[in-house]
């Protein structure tokens, strides 16, 4: 069977409550475009195009998506998840790479054409961690909103990077200094005790619904 390799980049988009600087809300969006009905809701996503780099390509995803201007990179917080599926008789072995990014304003959020409405009208969500792990469909994504929940926790109150950028910036922008990946923040996963419970719902989600695969 002949295998294809794709790459695509995306966002973990996220804000901060007013009053509430501990306790991020996260966006998931509906795809009009996935064929499983458990699988539509996910984070902004896509191709790589020739040229771009993958936070390049993120970037443009996530605008093109969701309309949002005011909003910045969290430096250091890339995240690259890799699986294989089958279409049209097709291996396809695929590497998606993420970008945890703070939104300053999402007033202009608006429906692209590669998103629909569910059942119950909505095609767009702001959820907290555990609202989020129960609408994403595989356990390798979810686990992703737990590293990131963790990673945010480890940093300071004072958010680099807390000015909104627009697209061409935000392309523009090379990463100027090298910080740990929220992946390999092991020393908050194991003091704070609400990133425990973070894994710990992951993990129950996963055992809820016998997942073991990640599509």
């Amino acid at each position: 069977m002949r295998t294809i390799h794709e790459h695509s980049a995306g966002v973990i988009p996220f804000r901060r409550p007013e009053g509430s600087a501990l306790f991020p809300l996260y966006l998931v969006i509906h795809s009009a475009t996935v064929r499983n009905p458990r699988a539509r809701w996910e984070f902004p996503k896509g191709g790589i195009e020739p040229g771009e780099s993958a936070r390049q390509a993120a970037a443009r995803e996530f605008v093109e998506e969701t309309g949002i201007r005011s909003w910045a990179f969290r430096e250091g917080s890339e995240r690259t998840v890799t699986y294989s599926y089958i279409r049209l008789g097709r291996r396809r072995n695929k590497t998606v790479t993420y970008f945890l990014a703070e939104v300053f304003d999402g007033s202009d959020l608006k429906c692209s054409r590669e998103h629909m409405e569910d059942p119950l009208g909505h095609w767009s969500h702001w959820g907290s961690f555990e609202q989020i792990g129960t609408m994403l469909c595989h356990a390798r994504t979810r686990r992703l909103v737990a590293e990131a929940e963790a990673w945010l926790r480890g940093r300071d109150t004072d958010r680099p990077g807390s000015h909104p950028l627009h697209q061409k910036d935000a392309n523009d922008m090379a990463v100027s200094r090298q910080t740990r990946p929220f992946s390999q923040d092991a020393r908050v996963m194991r003091t704070d005790p609400i990133a425990r419970r973070a894994m710990d719902v992951v993990t129950e989600l996963d055992l809820r619904t016998g997942e073991s695969r990640d599509l």
